[in-house]
């Protein structure tokens, strides 16, 4: 049996509601050389499901992982680990792809492309829909991109609107984090550190689905459990990137995402929380011991100053800086 094109890998994790929706967005494909692995942490309703579509579906789904127990993270790697396609695409169960997905994404890759990006359709409850997220889901190049460090940054590092070539993620062993919110960022930077061209597709071929229930909501909720997984990422990424010897010439990259995502996770944590997050993200800076360079948030960690990241003159400082 010959390997398919694509793996589409599907984590499942309570969205029995929305399940047949993405199902059958994949399962109706015009592009048809896939195969789809569900790996499911599901409740009852959703392994009823999941094993309904599995029986019905056995060339198209090929594997049905249950019980990894360790969030979408682990759910993604336990996928990978047994993904047979060429190329990869990660669909979150509550979301779901245009028809002409595949095959409108496919055949811009060449030899010299190491990942596509699309367009993604900001949809659900419009209490959660902000101008900001539509704002930064928006694709800002077209076209074949030279994948230098200013457009890495300058692309949203969700995981569900690109496709990736298995044998990069096999070559650099790139994983997920598991048990962690923000199980993306750490991937994508990974995974662009050791990529040269990637292409950009502006048509909207992914509907990211905005609910009350999802682990975002519960971000911009101020839940500080989740929150403090910016931090977590951080510590997962300069890792990987230290065992893979990737961390030598980008320690200022590795800095700059440590800087920023110290700073969204501030931003959103609630006034009682906000001296809570510093002293985490300073024994975080501790272990790490990464050089500051010219970002001030991370020189205030540094000194423990938490009262100058505090400072509203502070806040606009590393707004600018950020852009």
């Amino acid at each position: 049996m010959c390997s398919p094109k694509v793996s589409v890998i599907v984590p499942v994790y309570k969205t029995a509601k929305y399940l047949k929706r993405c199902f059958d967005s994949i399962l109706n494909q015009t592009f048809q050389d896939f195969e789809i692995i569900i790996v499911s942490d599901g409740l009852e309703e959703e392994d009823s499901i999941c094993e309904e579509y599995y029986k019905k579906f056995p060339n198209k789904i090929t594997h049905y992982i249950k019980g990894i127990g360790k969030g979408v993270g682990g759910a993604r790697n336990a996928g990978l680990k047994v993904a047979n396609g060429e190329f990869i695409l990660f669909v979150d169960s509550d979301d779901w792809i245009e028809t002409d997905l595949l095959k409108k994404t496919i055949t811009y890759f060449t030899d010299d492309i190491d990942y596509i990006v699309f367009g993604v359709n900001v949809t659900g409850d419009k209490k959660f829909i902000s101008k900001s997220t539509i704002k930064y889901m928006t694709l800002k190049y077209s076209g074949l991109i030279n994948t230098d460090k200013n457009n890495i940054f300058a692309t949203n590092v969700s995981a569900w609107n690109k496709i990736y070539r298995k044998s990069i993620i096999d070559k650099y062993n790139i994983k997920f984090i598991e048990c962690a919110q923000y199980e993306d960022f750490p991937f994508y930077f990974l995974y662009c550190l050791v990529s040269s061209k990637a292409y950009y597709l502006n048509e909207k071929l992914y509907n990211y689905f905005q609910r009350e229930d999802s682990g975002m909501a519960d971000t911009i909720n101020k839940n500080f459990n989740y929150i403090v997984d910016h931090l977590v990422g951080c510590e997962f990424l300069f890792n990987e990137l230290s065992d893979k010897n990737l961390l030598t010439g980008n320690e200022k990259f590795f800095a700059k995402i440590f800087a920023r995502w110290i700073y969204i996770g501030l931003k959103l944590c609630s006034k009682k929380d906000k001296q809570k997050y510093l002293k985490l993200a300073y024994e975080t800076y501790q272990r790490i011991q990464v050089e500051p360079y010219d970002y001030l948030i991370l020189r205030s960690l540094k000194n423990k100053d938490f009262e100058q990241i505090l400072s509203d003159k502070f806040s606009v400082y590393e707004s600018y800086l950020f852009g």
